[in-house]
C-alpha cells in the first residue's frame, strides 16, 4: 500500500471513530461486557458522549449501561488511542484537536496534533502556490490557442488589410501577456520550491525533536 493510500487508510478510519454514530443491537445490549465496549471505543477515538448514545440504544432493551466499567474500559482505550502518531495525523489534515484525551498521554498526543497542524499549515501554502501555476498555464495555454488562430487569420488570403492590422494588434498583446504570465510561474515556482524545502526542514526538526 502506497504512503497516500495508507494515510488515507487510517484517516478513515479516525473520522469514523470520531463520528461516534455507532450504536447497539438489543442482543449486545443484553449480552453487553461494558469493560469491553468501553475499551473499544476508547480504541477508536470516540468521545465519552458515546456512553450516552449507547444508553440511548439500550433503552428499547430495558438495560442500562454499567457506566464505571464502561468508563475503565474507555480510559484504557484512549491511552492506546491517544498516540503522538494519531495526533499527528489528525493535524495532518486539519482536523479539531480532540479535548478528551487521559493526562497520561496528552503530552504526546498534543505534541504529535501540533507537529501534524504546522504541516498542514504549510501544505496549504505550497497547495495555494500549485493552483496558481495551474492557473496561470492555463491562461497561457488559452493565449496560445488565440495566438494560433491570429496568425491563421494573418496569413489567410480572405484577410482585408484593416482585419490584418487588428489581429496584428490583437496578437502582440497576447504575447505581451504570454511573457508576463510566463515570467510570473517562474517567480511562482521559485517561491514553491523554497516552501516545499521549508516543509522537509520543518519534518526533519520535528522527527530531530522527538
Amino acid at each position: 500500500m502506497s504512503q497516500r493510500a495508507s494515510t488515507a487508510f487510517l484517516l478513515g478510519c479516525i473520522t469514523l471513530a470520531l463520528q461516534g454514530c455507532a450504536t447497539l443491537s438489543k442482543e449486545e445490549c443484553l449480552y453487553a461486557d461494558w469493560y469491553q465496549i468501553g475499551l473499544e471505543d476508547g480504541n477508536k477515538g470516540k468521545d465519552p458522549l458515546t456512553l450516552g448514545r449507547h444508553r440511548k440504544a439500550c433503552a428499547k432493551a430495558g438495560v442500562t449501561p454499567d457506566r464505571e466499567a464502561y468508563e475503565q474500559g474507555h480510559t484504557q482505550g484512549l491511552l492506546r488511542y491517544c498516540t503522538y502518531d494519531n495526533g499527528l495525523l489528525l493535524g495532518n489534515v486539519g482536523r479539531s484537536r480532540p479535548e478528551y484525551c487521559p493526562a497520561l498521554t496528552l503530552a504526546e498526543f498534543n505534541l504529535g496534533y501540533e507537529h501534524g497542524y504546522e504541516r498542514y499549515q504549510q501544505n496549504r501554502v505550497i497547495h495555494q502556490l500549485q493552483s496558481e501555476i495551474n492557473s496561470l498555464n492555463h491562461s497561457i495555454e488559452d493565449n496560445h490557442h488565440q495566438i494560433e488562430h491570429l496568425e491563421a487569420v494573418l496569413v489567410s488570403d480572405q484577410t482585408t488589410g484593416e482585419e490584418r492590422e487588428e489581429a496584428l494588434e490583437e496578437l502582440r498583446a497576447i504575447e505581451d501577456e504570454n511573457v508576463e504570465l510566463i515570467n510570473a510561474v517562474s517567480d511562482i515556482r521559485e517561491s514553491l520550491l523554497s516552501e516545499q524545502r521549508f516543509l522537509d526542514e520543518l519534518i526533519y526538526e520535528q522527527q530531530s525533536a522527538r
